[in-house]
């Protein structure tokens, strides 16, 4: 069995340890890895030295048929460990850069914070945020757990990816094991079923989202997995940072993260032309579906043609594989798209239509 880094690897998996190590050395630097607890431990330069679990970005263990690696952004892998393959190599290399350079950040920021002397306080937390706790809070119960639970640091590196806060004020406390498990305990507090008991300091937006999802469970768990597959499709991570926020469109209940994608979907031109052109080809003519305004009859040929399209799928069903099709789009004037998308629960077309057929 071959020996690396201090450590014994069977035949079949030296050459791809061999190559990982490299790419870790090109990475961060050449003594960024070193035999630590039966493992090769890579991590950032600079905090080799004194890591104390700080600043590693991964580590790669012996396995009876080859080898496993571990690095952070593994999120949903139990114990974040993945089989070295040949198929798996690649990812892992990609992903282990990404992993080092934001921990790399991370540790600066840190750095940053330990030399200014002015505590900063944490953004509040987003819808995206509260329901990803909310699930876990129903899962698993803060009363049954203490803050160093599988699922608290797993739900805590979770935040953490998912932050839309390109420089967060306090990167060593936010969103951190600690921070996350005293939000579970403010939900505590807001369960009627707990009497009270946990963490005061539950705010507006923890109560609504409390409200709005105590008595819908399948939505708040559908919702959930909806935006945990976005944040681990990099194709979809990459158009909710891309997707600016609408200052007339509102959020709506399931978060921003949702919202973003849905409005990528509505966006789509090839999309918006093709839903036009069928309709016009049905009809002749193209007319809101909530109130009947005709562009082309009020504007002439300046308004031929003109409609704007809404995605009517639940925002949570955007993330799914299937491609969107014209019967999930609907035309409607800038006004009517506007008010299906003014307040956190999005209005249907139904409701709206219902809405503008009520005396004044």
């Amino acid at each position: 069995m071959p020996e690396i880094e201090g450590l014994f690897f069977p035949d079949s998996s030296a050459e791809l340890v061999t190559q990982l190590v490299s790419e870790a050395r090109l990475i961060a630097g050449a003594k960024s890895t070193f035999k630590a607890n039966n493992q090769i431990r890579a991590a950032v330069e600079g905090a080799t030295a004194s890591h104390k679990g700080h600043g590693i970005f991964m580590m790669i263990e012996p396995r009876k048929n080859g080898a496993s690696v571990w690095f952070p952004s593994l999120l949903e892998l139990e114990n974040k460990y993945m089989p070295l393959t040949e198929d798996s190599f690649r990812f892992v290399a990609v992903t282990m850069s990404q992993s080092h350079n934001a921990i790399k950040a991370k540790l600066e920021a840190n750095r940053r914070g330990a030399v200014s002397k002015t505590i900063k306080r944490n953004p509040p937390w987003t819808r995206d945020e509260l329901i990803l706790t909310l699930d876990v809070y129903f899962r698993v119960p803060p009363w049954t757990i203490n803050g160093t639970h599988a699922e608290v640091r797993k739900l805590s590196e979770l935040l953490q990816r998912l932050s839309v806060h390109v420089d967060p004020p306090d990167a060593g406390r936010y969103r951190n094991v600690n921070g996350t498990y005293m939000k579970l305990m403010n939900f505590q507090s807001v369960d009627p079923l707990r009497g009270g008991r946990g963490l005061k300091g539950a705010g507006r937006e923890d109560r609504e989202i409390w409200n709005h999802y105590t008595d819908r469970r399948d939505e708040l768990i559908r919702d959930a997995i909806a935006i945990r597959a976005a944040l681990n499709n990099p194709r979809l991570l990459q158009i909710i940072k891309s997707t600016p926020d609408e200052s007339d469109f509102t959020d709506a209940i399931e978060g921003r993260v949702l919202t973003r994608l849905h409005r990528s979907r509505e966006r789509s031109a090839k999309l918006a032309k093709t839903k036009r052109e069928r309709v016009m080809k049905e009809k002749e003519c193209l007319e809101c579906e909530v109130c009947g305004f005709d562009f082309f009859k009020r504007y002439g040929e300046l308004g031929l043609g003109f409609l704007e399209c809404h995605h009517i799928l639940p925002v949570s069903q955007v993330v799914e594989p299937k491609p969107t099709k014209l019967e999930d789009l609907a035309l409607v004037c800038a006004n009517c798209h506007r008010m299906l998308h003014r307040t956190k629960n999005w209005l249907t077309i139904e409701v709206l239509r219902e809405l503008l057929l009520k005396p004044a």
